[in-house]
C-alpha cells in the first residue's frame, strides 16, 4: 500500500473533498491500528524490540559481506575491479553514501516493505553515475497493457512515472510478481500486541498498573473532604521519607506484590518474540531469545542464520543486479556475488581441519589455503602446487603409466 496515495485510503472522493486535513489523518491512523491499541507503520514498528533487533541483525550482517564482481574469462573466474560496476557496488554508490550505508538501507527496506527501489543516474551514453535509493512506500509499480512495468514514483511532493529501464528494484515477496506482500500488515498484530506489552510492564515498574500499597479501615469516611485530607496528610508526611507510618483510629497497610513472571508477562513476551522471529526467517537466538542456545549448537545455528537468513536476501540482490545493472554486453561474462565464506568459517579448529582435507586431497593449493584465511600468498610456483594422493590417478594417467604387454616369442611355439 502507498500511504500517499489516498485512494489507496479506503476513502472515496467525495470523502476526501468534504474532510479536512484533521480528519483525513484521523482516518489514516485507524488504518494502522491494532486490537492492543498500539498504530503500527514503518516507523512505529520499529517500537517492538524483536522487530528492531532482527531488522538490525540482518541488514548489519549483509551491508558487512564482501560484494565481488566476476568475470569469466575461458572457463575462469577472475575478479575484476576495473569494471565500472565495482566503483558503482563496492565503491560509492552515490555521493552521500558509502557501500555500508547503501546496502544497509537497502536490507532494512527488504525486511520492512519486501521491496527496494533505486533510482538509476545515467549519463547520455547510458552508463550508470550513481544509485539513489528511494523509499519503497513513495514507489508504486504499475504493469501496463504490454506487461512492461512502470513506476509512479513521489520525490519532493512530485509525482513522477518511470520506466524500469531507470529503476533499480530487488522484490521479496510478491502474489503476482510486481506488487510486493507488505510484512507490517501481516505481523501488525503481534507487533503492536508487544509494544503494548512492553509499555504496561514499563507502566507497572514505574507504579501506573498497581498501587505498592493498600490502606484499610473499617467503615467509611464522612465525606470526600475528609478523605482528601487523610490522603493528603498521608503522602506529605510520608512520601519520599524512609520513617515508619503510624496509623491510628483502626487503619492498617497492605502491601500489594506480584510475582517476577507475572510482572514482567514473561510468557507473553517470550511467545511475541518467537512469533515475530519466526515471520521474519530468523532464529531465536539473534533476536535475544537463548532458551535453547548451547555450547553445542551455537555454530550449527550460525550455518543455519547464515543458509535459511541471509542467503535468499543475497540471491535476490545478486539476480536484480544482473538484470537491472549490467548491460547486455556483459552480461554473458560478468556477474555479482557476496562473498560469504568469512561467515561460514566456523571455529579455528574445525576449519583448519577442512582446509587440511581439501589441501591434502589436492583440492586447494598453499595460496588459496593462505587466501582464505587472509594471508599474503607464497611466491613462486610453491604456492600454486597442488598435492595428488599416489594412489589415485586418472584414467589417461594410468593408461600412460602401464607399460604395454610384449609377447614372448616362445610363446607363439
Amino acid at each position: 500500500m502507498s500511504w500517499y496515495n489516498p485512494k489507496s485510503w479506503g476513502l472515496k472522493t467525495e470523502e476526501l473533498k468534504s474532510r479536512n486535513i484533521d480528519e483525513v489523518l484521523r482516518s489514516l491512523v485507524s488504518l494502522q491500528n491494532t486490537a492492543a491499541g498500539e498504530p503500527i507503520n514503518e516507523s512505529t514498528a520499529f517500537r517492538s524490540p524483536t522487530f528492531y533487533a532482527a531488522v538490525s541483525a540482518i541488514s548489519r550482517t549483509l551491508a558487512s559481506l564482501p560484494l565481488d564482481v566476476i568475470r569469466t574469462d575461458g572457463g575462469e573466474s577472475i575478479k575484476d575491479t576495473s569494471h565500472p560496476l565495482y566503483k558503482l557496488l563496492v565503491l560509492r554508490p552515490n555521493e552521500w553514501q558509502s557501500r555500508y550505508e547503501y546496502w544497509a538501507t537497502a536490507a532494512t527496506s527488504l525486511l520492512v516493505h519486501n521491496v527496494f527501489y533505486a533510482y538509476k543516474n545515467q549519463a547520455p551514453d547510458g552508463r550508470i553515475l550513481n544509485l539513489h535509493p528511494l523509499q519503497a512506500s513513495n514507489v508504486k509499480p504499475i504493469q501496463n497493457e504490454r506487461m512492461e512495468l512502470e513506476f509512479e514514483v513521489q520525490r519532493g511532493g512530485v509525482v513522477t512515472v518511470e520506466p524500469q529501464s531507470k529503476i533499480h528494484r530487488v522484490l521479496m515477496l510478491s502474489m503476482d510478481g510486481v506488487n510486493p506482500i507488505s510484512p507490517l500488515d501481516k505481523l501488525r498484530e503481534s507487533l503492536g500486541l508487544e509494544i503494548a506489552a512492553e509499555k504496561f510492564g514499563a507502566a507497572l515498574f514505574e507504579g501506573g498498573a498497581i498501587p505498592k500499597m493498600v490502606i484499610k479501615r473499617q467503615g467509611h469516611f464522612k465525606d470526600t473532604e475528609t478523605y482528601n485530607r487523610f490522603i493528603d496528610t498521608f503522602m506529605k508526611a510520608f512520601k519520599n521519607k524512609k520513617g515508619t507510618a503510624v496509623l491510628e483510629d483502626g487503619f492498617d497497610l497492605e502491601k500489594l506484590q506480584m510475582s517476577a513472571e507475572e510482572s514482567q508477562f514473561l510468557e507473553t513476551r517470550k511467545l511475541q518474540r518467537s512469533v515475530i522471529a519466526g515471520a521474519l526467517n530468523i532464529s531465536p537466538h539473534r533476536v535475544g531469545d537463548l532458551g535453547r542456545m548451547t555450547f553445542n549448537n551455537v555454530e550449527q545455528l550460525s550455518m543455519e542464520y547464515v543458509t535459511y537468513t541471509i542467503l535468499p536476501f543475497l540471491l535476490a540482490i545478486e539476480t536484480s543486479i544482473s538484470r537491472d545493472l549490467i548491460s547486455e554486453a556483459d552480461s554473458e561474462n560478468i556477474f555479482v556475488k557476496f562473498n560469504v565464506s568469512g561467515l561460514l568459517r566456523g571455529d579455528s579448529k574445525s576449519r583448519q581441519e577442512s582446509l587440511k582435507i581439501q589441501r591434502e586431497w589436492g583440492i586447494i593449493n598453499a595460496n588459496e589455503w593462505r587466501e582464505f584465511e587472509d594471508m599474503n600468498p607464497i611466491d613462486g610456483e610453491a604456492g600454486e602446487m597442488y598435492l595428488r594422493p599416489l594412489n589415485y590417478t586418472s584414467d589417461s594417467e594410468a593408461s600412460d603409466s602401464i607399460a604395454p604387454i610384449i609377447p614372448d616369442p616362445g610363446d607363439e611355439e
